[in-house]
C-alpha cells in the first residue's frame, strides 16, 4: 500500500475547486451508453471539502471524485 499523499496547501485546494467540472460522461464511454449515475449528480453541489464519514460502502467518490 502506498503512503498517504501530503496534504494540499490552501492555494492548491482552492485551485482544484476552481476547475470547471463538466458533469458529463467522458467520450470513452459514449459507445457503451449513458453513465446511469450521471443524472443523479447532475445538479449536485459541493457544500464542503471532503467527507467526514469515511464509509466503506459509499461510492460517492467514484462519481464526484
Amino acid at each position: 500500500q502506498n503512503p498517504p499523499a501530503l496534504a494540499l496547501t490552501q492555494q492548491e485546494l482552492d485551485a482544484v475547486y476552481e476547475i470547471g467540472f463538466e458533469r458529463a460522461q467522458h467520450p470513452f464511454y459514449e459507445e457503451l451508453g449513458p453513465v446511469k449515475a450521471l443524472e443523479t449528480i447532475r445538479f449536485s453541489l459541493a457544500t464542503h471539502r471532503g467527507c467526514y464519514g469515511e464509509c466503506n460502502f459509499c461510492s460517492i467518490a467514484v462519481h464526484q471524485g
